[in-house]
Parts: C-alpha cells; sequence; structure tokens
C-alpha cells in the first residue's frame, strides 16, 4: 500500500515529511519521494528502494520550505525507478502530486492529452492526473479550481496530495475510495493516508470523505465538494498516542502487538458486559438491532484476515442463533449479483474499515435493502460511515507486519456480537452465563499462552530452515489452520497452508513428506477423535507433528514431537488462545531466518486499491 504525507504550518516540511515516511513503511513499498515549494518553484528528490536511502539523499539538495509532499509507493502502474516514484509532476513542472489508488481512465485521459501535446515521462496514472490538471489550468482562474475540474473527469480511486509553485501558501488533498486525513495542530496542518503520521504534530484529525478536496492554507482548512460547495469542518481527536505508534520496549512492532493482545481483549470487552445486569451488548448496535433480532439470514465478509475471522464468526453464530450464516470474500461478493435482501443482515468486517472490495460489498447490500454493521478498529473509517451501525475493537495500529491483535479482537468481537443478538434468551441462561464468565478470562488467558513463548522459540529453532508447513483444524480451529498459516507465509515467505484436517486424506491436495513440520490445532472439543485419528494418519506419512492442545491432554503428546499447551475454555473460546502460538512460531522463525518482520515478505499486499489489467 502506498503512503501519503503532506505539510504545511511553522516549521521546516523536510524532516516532517521524511519521519512521516518511515512510519509509513510498514505499508510496504518500492520506492519514495519528497518535493517542497520554495521561491515559486518545486524541488524534488526521489529514488528506489528504503525511505532511508531518501533521507539521505535529501541531505544538501532541498531548501528549506514550511509546504511539501512525500510518498512511498508500490507499483501498480510499471516497476520500481526514479521515473516511476512520486512525487510525479505536468510539463511545466509547476504542478507536483502524489497519488494512492488506481485510475482506470488513465490510458484514454493519456492518449487524449499526448493529441493536446502533453510530454509523459513515466508509466504512472499519477502522472496522467498532473497533467490533467495542467490542462484543466487553461480554462480555470485559479488551481483550485482546476483540480475540481481534473477530478471529475476521474474514473477509479484516489487519494491527493497536490502542490502548485504559483501558490506558495496551499497544500491541496483529495480523495475518492482510498483514505486520506487532514491533522490540524497548532499553526501546522499535515496532510497522511494513516493516523501514525499525524500524532507528533496533530490533535485533531479531519477525515475526508468520497468526492471531497480540502484546500489548506497556513489559516486554516476549507473542504469542497467536487462541485465546488463548502462542507462544514468536521473533526475528530487523534486516537492514537506517540507511544502507540513506537515499539515500548519491544524488539519489534510484531512482537509489541502480540504481547499487548491482553489488553486489546479488555478494551474489546470493556462496557460491554455488565456482571451485575448479567448482559452482554457489543457496542453500537442499538440502530440496527431489530434487524438482526428478526434477520432471516446473515452475510458477513471481509477480506485475508478479516474473511478468518469471519468464517470463525459463521461457526458461532449458526451454533447459537440458529441461523444460515454465509461467509463471502469480499471480492467474489462484489464480483457477482449477490442474493441479498431486506430481511438480511450483511456484516462487513475490516481492521483499517478501507478496504475496498469490502466498502464495495457494504454498498451493494443497502442497495438491496440489507441491513450493514460494520467491525473495524475506529469510528472514522468509510465502512464505519456507510453503515447502518458499527462495533469498533481498537485493536493493533498496523504498525507490525501482520494482523494479530486484530484476529483476537474481531473473534472475541463475534462472540459478543452473538451473546448481544441472544440476550440470554436463545441460549440456555446458565450457558450464557458461563460464556460470558469464560470471555471475560480471556485477557488473562491470552497473559498465561504468551508465556509459552521459550518454548516455542525452541521449535522455531527446529523448523526454520523448513520451507513448507501444514496448518490443520476442524470446526472453530479451521480458521485458526488459515490464519496461522497466513501469518508464516507473510512474515517469513515461507510456504504454508491452512486446511480442514478432514481434508488430510486426499494425498493430493495435501502432499506430505518425511519430516515435514504439520500443525493440528486440537483442543479438546467436539472434534476431538477425528483430528486424533487425523493425526495418527499424518504421523504414519513420515510428518514431525506440532499439537496446540489443552493443557490437560496426555493422549496427543504421545504421537506429537512437540505439544503446545494452551489452558482450557470453551471450545468456541479456544481459537482465541490457540491462535497466539502460532503467532509467536511466525514471529520467531522469521527472526530465525533474517526477514524484516514488521514488514511483510511480499509488499505487494494492497487492500485499498483496486487493480486493472495492463495495457497490452
Amino acid at each position: 500500500m502506498c503512503g501519503i504525507v503532506g505539510y504545511i504550518g511553522n516549521r521546516i516540511a523536510i524532516p516532517i515529511l521524511v519521519n512521516g515516511l518511515y512510519n509509513l513503511e510498514y505499508r510496504g513499498y518500492d520506492s519514495a519521494g519528497v518535493a517542497v515549494v520554495s521561491n515559486s518553484k518545486i524541488h524534488c528528490v526521489k529514488c528506489p528502494g528504503k525511505v532511508e536511502f531518501l533521507a539521505r539523499a535529501v541531505v544538501g539538495r532541498l531548501p528549506d520550505s514550511d509546504l511539501g509532499i512525500a510518498h512511498t509507493r508500490w507499483g501498480t502502474h510499471g516497476g520500481p525507478s526514479v521515473q516511476n516514484a512520486h512525487p510525479q509532476f505536468d510539463c511545466s513542472q509547476s504542478i507536483a502530486m502524489v497519488h494512492n489508488g488506481v485510475i482506470e481512465n488513465s490510458p484514454s485521459l493519456r492518449e487524449s492529452l499526448a493529441e493536446l501535446g502533453h510530454s509523459f515521462k513515466s508509466e504512472t496514472d499519477t502522472e496522467v492526473i498532473s497533467h490533467l490538471i495542467e490542462e484543466k489550468s487553461k480554462h480555470n482562474k485559479t488551481i483550485e479550481a482546476a483540480v475540481l475540474a481534473a477530478l471529475a473527469d476521474l474514473e477509479g480511486t484516489y487519494a491527493l496530495a497536490i502542490v502548485h509553485s504559483g501558490s506558495p501558501d496551499l497544500l491541496i488533498a483529495a480523495r475518492k475510495g482510498s483514505p486520506l486525513m487532514v491533522g490540524v495542530g497548532e499553526g501546522q496542518f499535515i496532510v497522511a493516508s494513516d493516523e501514525a503520521v499525524l500524532v507528533p504534530y496533530a490533535g485533531k484529525v479531519v477525515h475526508l470523505s468520497d468526492g471531497q478536496a480540502a484546500f489548506i492554507t497556513r489559516e486554516g482548512v476549507s473542504i469542497r465538494t467536487l462541485e465546488n460547495s463548502e462542507i462544514h469542518l468536521d473533526m475528530d481527536d487523534v486516537s492514537r498516542s506517540a507511544e502507540e505508534i513506537q515499539r515500548g520496549g519491544y524488539n519489534h512492532f510484531m512482537q509489541k502487538e502480540i504481547f499487548e493482545q491482553p489488553f486489546a481483549l479488555i478494551n474489546v470487552l470493556r462496557g460491554c458486559i455488565s456482571e451485575e445486569d448479567k448482559t452482554a451488548n457489543a457496542g453500537g448496535l442499538l440502530r440496527v438491532m431489530p434487524r438482526l433480532l428478526s434477520a432471516r439470514r446473515i452475510v458477513v465478509t471481509g477480506s485475508g484476515t478479516s474473511w478468518h475471522s469471519a468464517l470463525y464468526g459463521k461457526y458461532v453464530l449458526e451454533r447459537y442463533l440458529r441461523i444460515p450464516v454465509d461467509v463471502e470474500r469480499s471480492s467474489d461478493f462484489t464480483d457477482r449479483n449477490p442474493v441479498v435482501g431486506k430481511e438480511d443482515v450483511v456484516v462487513a468486517i475490516s481492521h483499517s474499515g478501507e478496504t475496498l472490495d469490502t466498502l464495495a460489498a457494504i454498498r451493494i447490500a443497502r442497495s438491496k435493502g440489507s441491513a450493514t454493521l460494520a467491525i473495524n478498529s475506529t469510528g472514522g473509517s468509510s465502512i464505519a460511515r456507510e453503515c447502518d451501525a458499527g462495533v469498533f475493537i481498537n485493536a493493533d495500529s498496523g504498525l507490525g507486519g501482520v494482523s494479530t491483535q486484530t484476529f483476537t479482537s474481531q473473534m472475541a468481537t463475534l462472540v459478543l456480537l452473538t451473546l448481544s443478538i441472544t440476550r440470554g434468551c436463545e441460549l440456555e441462561f446458565k450457558e450464557w452465563l458461563e460464556i460470558t464468565k469464560q470471555l471475560c478470562r480471556l485477557p488473562d488467558l491470552v497473559t498465561e499462552t504468551l508465556q509459552l513463548e521459550p518454548y516455542i522459540r525452541e521449535i522455531a529453532d527446529d523448523f526454520s530452515d523448513s520451507e513448507n508447513f501444514l496448518y490443520l483444524g476442524r470446526g472453530f480451529n479451521y480458521p485458526v489452520a488459515l490464519e496461522g498459516a497466513m501469518e508464516l507465509k507473510e512474515i517469513s515467505g515461507i510456504h504454508a497452508e491452512g486446511f480442514p484436517a478432514a481434508e488430510m486424506r486426499n494425498i493430493q491436495t495435501m502432499p506430505v513428506r518425511n519430516g515435514m513440520p504439520v500443525i493440528f490445532i486440537a483442543p479438546r472439543d467436539s472434534t476431538y477423535e477425528k483430528v486424533v485419528r487425523n493425526m495418527a494418519e499424518v504421523k504414519a506419512r513420515g510428518a514431525s507433528l506440532i499439537s496446540v492442545i489443552d493443557e490437560e491432554d496426555d493422549r496427543v503428546r504421545k504421537i506429537s514431537k512437540y505439544t503446545v499447551r494452551i489452558p482450557k475454555t470453551l471450545d468456541m473460546l479456544a481459537p482465541i488462545l490457540s491462535i497466539v502460538p502460532l503467532q509467536l512460531l511466525a514471529y520467531h522463525i522469521a527472526l530465525l531466518r533474517g526477514c524484516k518482520v514488521d514488514k511483510r515478505s511480499n509488499p505487494a499486499r494492497i487492500v485499498t486499491v483496486e487493480q486493472t489489467a495492463p495495457e497490452i
């Protein structure tokens, strides 16, 4: 995912812009660049590779200025190069911009602009926007009007930060389908695609909505529609502290986020369970509760980790609500004409609340009359604003390489959702009360599970050279197998796959070689006997078994090379514990293999941009 930083204010911009890019490195990128406005000129430095290369390159090459933009790019158009890095310019070098997103009609715009005499230096769709603004400037009196006119011609998604050499007191930002916000501090304003950038400089934040542009001067911010109608300025408090975007004594953000999961779960549960009233309420449900109680069906949609959480949610919701629950990958949901209607509730799960496919799924569901509910980190996101109601989990900053707190917090939230809907009515009250009691114990049980780290480190040392892993689970534990495999894949680059344990009988889909590490998630639940039989079959093929089991289980220990004992809890809550040692295993294997654990091994992971096919 690309990263945007822009600054105008009472300080020198370059250190702020570069530090902002450092805070965005976790997102993955292939090049970086910075531009500042000084003496009616735009001065720019950009390069392929790391932000640290850019930080060294700008020394002595850029003038002091209090207005500038910066970017980390993950390429959707063209490979990493100086020419393709952002900022991108127009013909006259008077307009510079940085861009997240994909402009779907850029090929036709490029062709039209070329016929008008514009000359292009990069393969990017971003440069097309710069030239389009330049062309619109010929027919509009101000740069502000030219920008709005150009935006009206764009098809696709964008988050933009723009500077103009003839406007030394103006920073422009615009958004459609890709997150962008304006931080408001004392005598300074900072534009960013991630709130982590804002913390040192701004106490308030304006979240831009689709089709809005911000015109920022040193005196203030004006938000306008593409039709140039001014919009009331609605500011929120910056929700993260500076400490949250720092490692806080841990070696890596990933390690910090793993070990702070007990606190994340406390945040999820706080105010949602009342022991006195014996009630559970996932906050934010009031507006959609009647629809939930009368729903014919619930559809849960998400991508990646959120899809794994959705699958877990299906098992929990169906078990206790006894109504159909369908799980949809957001991209699949939007690729067809889904059958949803007024009797359905569509639940959208997204960590950021900006996942483009999930946002599109919500819009489709609403157009068909379905009630919509968001489960994501904060209330200021696009998905939260477009849903009828929302439950906000305030999980990790996302600065670690994989979504650790996100998964456990989303699962706990889905349990809360189930308890909130039943309210002790559909369940036997005694069972309902036991679930709430055990749910409240989860932070302490996760803390206990984290004490397994030294033992997990031994397992990682034994298998760090392995090139293939299998993760197997049944029922509630199947989503854990999927998530555990994905986390290892993302952070270490090792090939890892998660399967339903029952599928291991199909040798073609699950080749097991001698000594191959196979991880079973096998707490003692209703599927336990079947899983033990699956383990014996895999063991017979020569696999090295690593089993995640209840602390009281001695049976599985006899056929496993390693047994990871988690605390005993209800079978529906065990996945929230069993994922923790798998997170630690991925972390330590990645360290032993020399991976940069706060960056995914494949930086081409993008959630807020829908990529178009290349031209042929």
